[in-house]
């Protein structure tokens, strides 16, 4: 599923392309990708409106679209957006397409339809009715914070920081790479953690994600010092002479060096 840089991506990607643009109509052409609209209120909300503003709170996206509506695009596993006009640009799994005057479409492709589009009234209504939790990249989420909401935490720390509704926008993949920059177990307990490891795990939660997004979420575009390029079992560890080893967390395959990330039970 995709991530908090993968979805902070998406919205600069919309951004540069289809913001501002009159839409003309919205084709539906898969009903099961929509959440509680139907595809014709999706038509009657959107024709003659304009994409104005773009937000996001952890993997969720926000387009503001009137004074109290937004579009809210969640991307499940497989979704991305293409912003094109020739047909033959056109993505193979788009289930909802916006036509602009300009003769240019944005599509929502979703192969495997684990997303859905919705409509909301603002961003921390949706927030509160869905349990999403407070965003990890806003500048108010703070070590203090952070450090709250670990300390009412029990069981293993790489679940905690996948917590959605404690905090959101961290998934399988970057709460690999955020312990492993902070030489910390996945499968360590949370009552475990000092002061000390909070604050190496905080920093680096900041770190990977903008450095994640900066690289536009390609994993050979991040340092070489991070797990992310190499991650893969077996896998030469780019931190010390240990080896890359995988197993099974809370149900979720996790990857860690198995010498320099200390498990603390």
């Amino acid at each position: 599923m995709p991530e908090l840089p993968d979805v902070e991506v998406f919205r600069k990607y919309l951004n540069r392309t289809a913001l501002n643009k009159k839409i003309d109509k919205v084709e539906v052409r898969d009903n099961d990708i929509l959440s509680d609209h139907s595809a014709r209120s999706l038509q009657m909300q959107l024709k003659g409106k304009k994409f104005k503003a773009t937000k996001r709170r952890g993997k969720y996206m926000f387009v503001k679209f009137d004074k109290n509506a937004w579009l809210v695009p969640h991307f499940g596993m497989t979704g991305f957006l293409k912003y094109y006009k020739d047909e033959d640009k056109e993505t193979e799994h788009a289930r909802v397409v916006f036509d602009f005057t300009n003769g240019y479409k944005l599509a929502f492709d979703n192969q495997r339809k684990l997303g859905k589009v919705d409509i909301a009234k603002g961003v921390q209504e949706f927030a509160e009715k869905n349990d999403i939790g407070p965003d990890v990249l806003e500048d108010d989420f703070d070590l203090g914070k952070f450090k709250e909401i670990m300390d009412k935490k029990r069981g293993i720390v790489k679940s905690a920081l996948m917590d959605q509704k404690s905090m959101s926008g961290v998934g399988n993949i970057y709460s690999d790479e955020i312990l492993f920059r902070a030489g910390i177990h996945p499968a360590s307990k949370t009552e475990r953690l000092d002061n000390k490891q909070v604050k190496k795990i905080f920093r680096a939660l900041k770190t990977v994600l903008k450095k994640a997004i900066e690289a536009e979420v390609d994993p050979q575009k991040m340092p070489s010092s991070y797990l992310l390029p190499v991650r893969e079992e077996g896998h030469k560890c780019p931190e010390c002479s240990g080896k890359i080893k995988s197993s099974k967390f809370s149900g979720r395959t996790g990857y860690y060096c198995g010498k320099h990330q200390k498990q603390l039970s």
